[in-house]
């Protein structure tokens, strides 16, 4: 499976971790000679996180002791925060619930691997934890013994109420008769045996581990577990303090934590100390992949995870330094902000774990971004195909640099090339494709192809429900124009006010920690709706061409209204461009918005009216596609013809009408996500877009001769036409509303 720019971990920054490549081969040695940090992988959705993982999990399953948790659901995660609260139980907590996991699948040791892990000291404080009722009322849930999500109260069997309450008054005597407790504890054991399965019905292997508790708990003092728990909590009596955890446990908050922490520690021990002498330099070590890691479980479980491993400690000098698990963590987070991490790179870093006492727990983890994609980059997808020369690049903007995302469109392009040869890259996101891997999407059967838009927006977007309100909401400039538009849209939760059910959007599904920020433009001050140029040119496309096209004009029109505060009629000039905008994606290019141009020409300097354009040529492309090219007729009146342009009053002899046109016109084409840069200085579109600036510059030149005003005002149609202008920009593959304006 090739995974592009995520290579470079499983081919150099894993295998020495690990000591061998992936699949197996010869010992390699680490390159972190103090130690191998904790990494954390960051990317947004379909950048190839959770197919990084996998790939490792294939290729040293069989080989190490390994554990592969998906984080992104129940009972680790959740998407509300009442969802997540109900995780939180009395008997369990996200990081409970890791930890059993964790123990249950790295205990399964693959056939020729030694030692057996067996999580001596972990085993007994999940058990008691997740059975022991301290106080002998209600079950583990506080209700019923055995309650879990959408179960109601269970009585505890009468054996196991009468086992428990023998064992509190041993555990209440000081000191207590060591055989009388010794089996107490075995009669407790084997009644919790009998409802194990009750206690936590999503998490594997409660039965391995409350075998492993009794054997703990069995043990006689100066056995190495309940030493250590007894240096962990300070106590003289571990096995009471093991049973009195229970107490701070469901006090949550720090007690919680706390406990959470020494829970932690223990797994990390209990892998340390499986491996003796020897075994430290000479056995591969466990690997522990954690896939989608949120914001809650990365400062409640990763971030003590990390402190905890950083502070493991040799036990004997002689014994050499601690074997620790390998750790690869994975996160979801923009690509493209330095701030989240380091540039992921073919080569590890080792400078943060030299002399690694001097060093903060939090040296420990090392964060690793995952690039966008570049157009060089997804070439190689398309190798063999006599592909139109514009296309990577064209893939690397509409996937957002997404390696998911252009895994899809690439294989869309190499089909139609194979099947119909070359296209126009305009209809790149209308490309039929049958959905990936053989799965089926929504109400659709296997081997049916879709408009690959769908299934890049379904890729970006699995809830349906978020994808089909966001859809309504994209032609939103910002904030308070969604609002204005999710005011009169089925798809808003009841009883919640447009407001409300935006900012929830734009918190959750939107959030900008998730997605590239490269907002659009908005009113100054506004606050952009969606900031990822890639996912808003994906979500516009599918509403396009959405059924009759009833949701597009609809949403656009309310939207022109927004922006039409002073109530001016439809075909006023005088609108703001806000309003044009929205008019210019409805198509009305010559009926409404060319007409305004011309009038803001009139009165604006020209820094401000190529500003103007420069957001005007930003705006979708109209659902019957850009309207041809065609010269101004101006003053006709015909049926069905737009009104005369008030700005022709002279008739327009010097084209100036038809110069605003050639120059939007040609800006607006260029600028579509879709849209192929131009082929040189002498394309017929550029040479358009020269002649339309050119007549512009020399109107206003001599619009400023014979008016004083003017003559202080820079002439910035110069700078457009110049070199690094407008020209040099759209050939260099820059697009509205990114053009230079001085």
């Amino acid at each position: 499976m090739t995974l592009h720019n995520l290579d470079g971990v499983v081919e150099r920054l894993v295998p020495p971790m690990l000591h061998m490549p992936l699949g197996g081969g010869d010992w390699q040695a680490s390159a972190f000679h103090d130690g191998d940090p904790v990494v954390e992988i960051i990317g947004g959705r379909a950048t190839g996180k959770s197919a990084l993982l996998k790939v490792l999990r294939t290729g040293y399953r069989t080989l190490v002791p390994t554990a592969f948790v998906e984080l992104a659901g129940s009972p680790y995660s959740a998407d509300s925060p009442e969802d997540r609260e109900r995780l939180d139980a009395v008997n369990a907590s996200p990081v409970t619930n890791i930890l059993f996991t964790l123990s249950h699948e790295l205990a399964n040791i693959p056939a020729k691997y030694k030692p057996r892990l067996r999580f001596s000291r972990l085993s007994p404080a999940l058990m008691v934890i997740a059975a022991w009722r301290p106080d002998g009322q209600g079950g583990p849930q506080g209700q019923g013994q055995g309650q879990g999500p959408g179960r109601g109260p269970v009585v505890p069997p009468a054996e196991l109420v009468e086992a428990e309450n023998e064992l509190r008054e041993l555990l209440d005597q000081h000191p207590a008769p060591a055989a009388a407790r010794d089996a107490a504890i075995h009669r407790w054991g084997k009644a919790v045996n009998g409802v194990v399965g009750g206690l936590l019905p999503q998490v594997p292997g409660l039965a391995g581990v409350l075998d492993a508790a009794l054997e703990t708990l069995l043990g006689r003092r100066g056995s190495t577990p309940l030493d250590w728990w007894r240096d962990r909590l300070g106590r003289d009596d571990p096995v009471k303090g093991l049973f009195g955890l229970v107490r701070q446990f469901r006090r949550r908050g720090a007690g919680r934590t706390e406990v959470e922490s020494h829970l932690i520690g223990a797994l990390l021990a209990d892998i340390d100390d499986a491996y003796g002498t020897w075994a430290r330099q000479t056995t591969h070590p466990p690997l522990i992949l954690l896939d989608d890691v949120d914001d809650d479980l990365g400062k409640r479980f990763l971030t003590p995870f990390v402190e905890q491993y950083a502070q493991l400690k040799q036990r004997r000098r002689w014994a050499g330094r601690p074997l620790r698990p390998v750790v690869i963590a994975t996160s979801r987070g923009r690509g493209t902000d330095a701030g989240h991490g380091s540039e992921l790179m073919p080569a590890t870093r080792t400078e943060p774990w030299t002399k690694p006492e001097l060093r903060p727990p939090a040296a420990w983890l090392l964060r690793l971004r995952i690039p966008s994609l570049t157009s060089d980059e997804i070439r190689p997808m398309l190798d063999g195909h006599d592909y139109p020369a514009a296309l990577p690049e064209i893939i690397a903007r509409l996937s957002g640099g997404r390696t998911g995302n252009a895994l899809l469109l690439a294989e869309a392009s190499r089909q139609r090339l194979r099947t119909h040869g070359p296209f126009d890259c305009l209809d790149l996101l209308d490309l039929p494709l049958a959905a990936p891997d053989g799965r089926p999407g929504e109400a659709e059967e296997a081997g049916h192809e879709r408009p690959v838009a769908e299934l890049l927006l379904e890729q970006l977007l699995p809830d349906a429900t978020v994808r089909n309100q966001l859809l309504d909401l994209a032609p939103a400039l910002d904030e308070d124009a969604a609002a204005s538009l999710a005011h009169r849209l089925p798809s808003r939760p009841d009883g919640w006010s447009a407001a409300l059910h935006v900012r929830h959007l734009v918190d959750n599904a939107l959030s900008r920690k998730l997605w590239n920020h490269h907002p659009w433009p908005t009113s100054d001050g506004a606050t952009p709706l969606i900031t990822d140029r890639g996912m808003r040119a994906v979500l516009l496309h599918v509403l396009r061409e959405d059924g009759d096209g009833q949701r597009w004009s609809l949403g656009h029109r309310r939207l022109a209204n927004h922006y039409n505060g002073r109530d001016l009629p439809a075909d006023s000039v005088g609108h703001s461009p806000h309003h044009l905008h929205h008019a210019l994606a409805l198509g009305q290019l010559d009926s409404l918005v060319v007409r305004a141009l011309h009038h803001h020409y009139l009165e604006a300097e020209p820094r401000a009216w190529l500003r103007t354009v420069n957001f005007l040529a930003a705006a979708p492309r109209p659902r019957g596609g850009f309207p041809p090219y065609q010269p101004h007729r101006a003053h006709t009146a015909a049926p069905g013809e737009p009104p005369p342009c008030p700005g022709c009053t002279d008739g327009d002899p010097r084209g100036v009408h038809s110069a605003i046109r050639q120059v939007l016109g040609v800006t607006w084409r260029l600028s579509d996500p879709s849209a192929e840069r131009p082929s040189g200085y002498r394309d017929p579109a550029l040479r358009r877009l020269e002649t339309g600036l050119m007549t512009l510059n020399s109107d206003y030149e001599e619009r400023s001769r014979r008016d004083a005003r003017r003559s202080d005002v820079h002439n910035a149609y110069v700078d457009a036409l110049a070199t690094g202008g407008w020209i040099d920009a759209l050939l260099a593959g820059t697009q509205a509303p990114e053009l230079p304006v001085t």
